[in-house]
């Protein structure tokens, strides 16, 4: 199949910040979560897919800050 014909993958807040439990509150499953995500963006790339990350960005010094760890 070309590369145009397929559909994106658009991945949509799942920095670390909202999935370690210190700023945000913990998220059920979010092991789980974790783990099926890396499982779809593995299946996406490996199928010629492009894959988009989107996320929120607070300001300097918040948790969801731009490289923020």
């Amino acid at each position: 199949m070309p590369e145009s014909s397929l559909a994106p993958l658009i991945v949509i807040d799942l920095q670390t910040g909202m999935f370690d439990g210190r700023f945000e509150p913990p998220i059920h499953d979010a092991e789980g979560i974790v783990a099926r995500a890396r499982a779809v963006i593995d299946w996406a790339r490996e199928s010629g897919r492009k894959v988009a990350f989107i996320r929120h960005d607070g300001p300097q010094g918040d948790p969801l800050a731009p490289g923020a760890s």
